[in-house]
């Protein structure tokens, strides 16, 4: 009766560890997804306005890089009442030969005024520098303004 029990864990274990990756589909798409090239071509819904910082409070996004690993984050808030969803992109990016080479890339949706995001990238080797780059579609019912920003340069030595 035990190694029935314990056959039966290991299969429900395995089986665990199989459908958690797929539960985080959404955050982490397939490895080459090129959300930059996603982004320049995607319709974005709702009508842009020309305006800057009419629905945007405040951004911020940083990236530091340890035992080769680098964390990014960003946070972003709209003005409450006024901001009603955000869209992020968000792409870890390294400087190789004088052009930045993106190494990996999210999406992110935020039913609401405000949202923060932090992901991870490995392996970063020594010797080069990294940088986030994001973009922001700060919406108000179906209109939005664009911010682009980038994070300030970290040198992995």
């Amino acid at each position: 009766m035990r190694k029935v029990i314990a056959f039966l864990m290991t299969v429900t274990v395995c089986l665990s560890l199989m459908i958690m990756p797929a539960m985080a589909a959404e955050d982490y798409p397939e490895v080459g997804f090129d959300f930059e090239a996603f982004e320049a071509q995607e319709r974005i819904d709702g009508t842009p306005k020309l305006a800057r910082w009419k629905y945007t409070a405040t951004t911020s996004q940083g990236i530091g890089v340890k035992d080769k690993t680098a964390t990014a984050g960003i946070s972003v808030t709209g003005y409450k009442g006024i901001a009603t969803r955000i869209v992020a992109y968000m792409y870890i990016q390294q400087l190789s030969g004088g052009n930045w080479i993106t190494l990996d890339s999210h999406r992110y949706e935020f039913d609401s005024w405000h949202g923060d995001k932090e992901i991870t990238y490995s392996p970063c080797p020594h010797g080069y520098t990294y940088r986030l780059k994001a973009s922001y579609y700060v919406y108000s019912g179906s209109q939005y303004e664009y911010i682009s920003a980038t994070s300030a340069n970290f040198v992995y030595n």
